[in-house]
């Protein structure tokens, strides 16, 4: 119960994700889930000195490229060895769960990511304007002609 002193870890917690912002309807970037968890996490820090922990599900949890990667093999009798690739417009989450989780890379710069040049902190092994453009690039990469 908030406002009262217990030993409060006794319940798991688990999020969804922890992307910090992303692109809605509109192209501004909004307040993600992510956002909510570190407020949370700072507050019970600040009121009751709790070090709250947390458990993301979501991306960048390995758990989620993992998940992603054993349902494709199962979905399409494909064997490990294939080359997997994240496709995505947030560093922090999608090339930073992608790299971690052994994909290639690909940052698109139509969404939470619009920089000039590729991420500093969480380079993509490509950069690219769009996810058509990230396709193509990893279609030709694997010897498809387009």
């Amino acid at each position: 119960i908030p406002g009262t002193l217990s030993n409060f870890q006794e319940v798991e917690l688990y999020s969804a994700a922890n992307d910090l912002v992303y692109k809605g309807d509109f192209n501004i970037n909004r307040l993600g889930l992510g956002s909510f968890n570190r407020s949370l996490i700072h507050i019970f820090k600040q009121q009751y000195n709790i070090d709250l922990q947390m458990n993301i599900v979501g991306k960048p949890n390995k758990l989620i490229f993992d998940f992603a990667r054993d349902t494709l093999f199962e979905s399409t009798n494909t064997c490990e060895n294939t080359e997997l690739y994240m496709i995505g417009d947030n560093p922090e989450v999608d090339i930073k769960g992608g790299k971690e989780s052994g994909f290639k890379t690909c940052l698109v710069k139509t969404g939470v990511w619009n920089g000039l040049n590729n991420h500093y902190q969480y380079p993509a092994d490509h950069f690219v304007n769009c996810v058509k453009e990230g396709v193509n690039v990893i279609l030709k990469e694997n010897g498809y002609n387009i």
